[in-house]
């Protein structure tokens, strides 16, 4: 079988995430969407029809409460995230939002009900049909991107002989994403499960970006440096260098939000 490896080229268009009522969660980057229908707003009816008074014999409604929803989407991820999806298929009252590439945030309390395979790809991404169950009140809101803000979407970095830098004036999967005059909110960091050890990401030994912890990634695992707004620095010249050690050839995923300074 070919060792075809799109995680680079392929972009985020949603995020799934579910977290049970055990503590347990699951973040899955969706890099596909085959279809999605969004959960209707519908309430209950309650009708009558009077026996006394002016409205005799007419029939009256009242609209009750909010009814439970469904989500039915199939959707394109990582394959290796599957077992982790599977874990959490049937568990009753978890936290669950979807956010869209839009910004729009569907969340409520529910769980997925079903979820069977569509097809197994090549490209080590798995596309599946779920069924998500979201009790009455669930909510939809506009969580859109803040205004100015660049993402970088999620590519990978290759090391040569356990070292590779990120170089962020010019930085994406083909290397032409410059950061410049911008401040980054957000790193986020993903090991292949391919990986054989932790992988390292610091701040750079010449011009290194000025980061408030050292992320290291186990295989499989994910890792999100947030940077609070009064930590956050310009990229420059002198501060646009991160530093990624591991061993040999393995890989990090990663992805940059940044704003305009």
């Amino acid at each position: 079988m070919a060792d075809d490896d799109f995680d680079g080229t392929f972009n985020t268009v949603a995020h799934l995430t579910v977290v049970t009522p055990g503590g347990g969660s699951v973040t899955v980057d969706i890099q596909g969407i085959e279809n999605l229908t969004p959960p209707g707003r519908q309430h209950k009816k309650d009708t009558w029809t009077p026996i006394s008074g002016d409205r005799t014999g007419y029939e009256q409604q009242a609209l009750c409460s909010q009814q439970s929803a469904t989500i039915e989407a199939t959707l394109t991820y990582e394959l290796s995230r599957q077992k982790e999806i599977d874990d959490v298929v049937g568990i009753n009252g978890c936290t669950i939002s979807l956010k869209l590439s839009d910004g729009l945030l569907i969340s409520g309390t529910g769980g997925i009900e079903k979820m069977s395979f569509t097809r197994m790809e090549d490209s080590k991404h798995n596309t599946s049909d779920f069924t998500i169950a979201l009790n009455a009140g669930w909510t939809m809101a506009d969580d859109g991107a803040v205004a100015g803000e660049v993402v970088v979407p999620l590519y990978t970095v290759t090391m040569a002989a356990g070292d590779a830098v990120i170089d962020l004036t010019g930085c994406g999967s083909d290397l032409t994403w410059n950061l410049t005059g911008k401040k980054i909110t957000e790193i986020y960091l993903k090991a292949p499960t391919g990986n054989a050890n932790d992988v390292t990401v610091a701040e750079g030994a010449s011009n290194g970006f000025t980061l408030p912890d050292t992320a290291v990634v186990e295989p499989g695992n994910e890792h999100t440096i947030a940077i609070a707004a009064a930590n956050r620095v310009t990229v420059s010249s002198t501060d646009k260098t991160l530093h990624v050690t591991g061993t040999l050839t393995q890989a990090i995923q990663i992805r940059i939000r940044a704003i305009l300074a």
